[in-house]
């Protein structure tokens, strides 16, 4: 919960500074918490006596991350008391799911992680450029249990953050961007966020894949269009992070190459999500079954041809 208090009201954090407090240690004289409100730290007891997990560091692959799985009612705990901007959709997934009597029993997870944004240098340049930042997403452990929210006026308003004089910012793109759904209005290709789905806990034969995002002056972006950008009307721009420009979340690339130089492009949604599990032979360990959403670009070889990996 401290670690999440360094959002402080912002939608997302510059990675270098979230990379060296979540990465600290749990040695308890490392911390100051005296910042936490007495309401967070009841709700951090809460969360200890009912089995609530609450991970953060380094994991395996070297990312540093921050979690907390619990019930929908405890993750909108957190996100409540410690007053945390969170995409207004996940938020109203959670508010579904908090007393759901239709069978799909599932934990939520608050995720803040660092993940690349990409940005247009101007319009119609598909060379954009790219940062890290960190910010924070919510999922089920089962994702044929997340309910389908609809991003309109009804459940956040907009307004006009950057007029363009006609430009669209997104009207010439990197090909990177145009593979998985996003969250806002604009002229990227619209991708569905229906994913034929198999071997499911619950009787299902799709899910619906996370919403990437796109920020300007650290707020989330409803449309960009030949206006402008329009944010969220609740959040006020930051300078700081206006001067970035709009930033988009890129998914991630993971090729896989040959020995022969052949590469196939493995593009993954960038929300990552998985299910927490602690074994009984390493219960200082605690395992990610992780399930993600993939796209295989430009894939002209099968996987069964490549001799080895590079």
């Amino acid at each position: 919960l401290l670690k999440y208090s360094l959002f402080n009201g912002s939608a997302f954090v510059s990675s270098p500074v979230f990379n060296a407090f979540v990465a600290l240690g749990p040695t308890e004289n490392l911390y100051d918490f005296s910042s936490l409100s007495p309401e967070a730290l009841t709700l951090g007891q809460s969360l200890d006596d009912s089995g609530g997990i609450c991970q953060s560091g380094t994991n395996d692959w070297g990312a540093t991350h921050n979690v907390v799985t619990g019930t929908a009612q405890q993750v909108l705990g957190v996100i409540n008391t410690l007053g945390l901007s969170v995409a207004p959709q996940m938020v109203r997934e959670l508010e579904l799911s908090v007393g759901r009597t239709d069978g799909c029993d599932t934990r939520w997870s608050m995720l803040s992680l660092t993940r690349l944004f990409q940005f247009p240098t101007r319009a119609g340049d598909s060379n954009f450029g790219k940062l890290s930042a960190v910010d924070i997403s919510i999922f089920p452990d089962y994702t044929e249990c997340r309910p389908v929210v609809t991003i309109d006026d009804g459940l956040v308003g907009s307004k006009l953050a950057l007029a363009t004089g006609g430009e669209d910012l997104l009207s010439t793109v990197p090909d990177s961007l145009t593979l998985f759904p996003y969250s806002f209005t604009s002229s990227l290709p619209r991708v569905s966020r229906v994913v034929t789905a198999s071997n499911t806990k619950y009787p299902a034969t799709s899910v619906v894949q996370p919403l990437l995002r796109a920020y300007f002056g650290g707020c989330r972006v409803r449309e960009v269009n030949t206006t402008g950008i329009f944010i969220e009307d609740t959040c006020d721009v930051s300078n700081h992070w206006e001067s970035y420009g709009l930033m988009v979340h890129s998914p991630d690339d993971i090729p896989l190459c040959s020995t022969g130089d052949v590469c196939i492009h493995n593009y993954f949604n960038s929300l990552w999500e998985w299910v927490n599990y602690i074994s009984e032979d390493r219960p200082d360990r605690n395992g990610m079954n992780v399930n993600s959403f993939r796209s295989r670009y430009a894939d002209t070889v099968a996987i069964n041809l490549l001799p080895g990996l590079v």
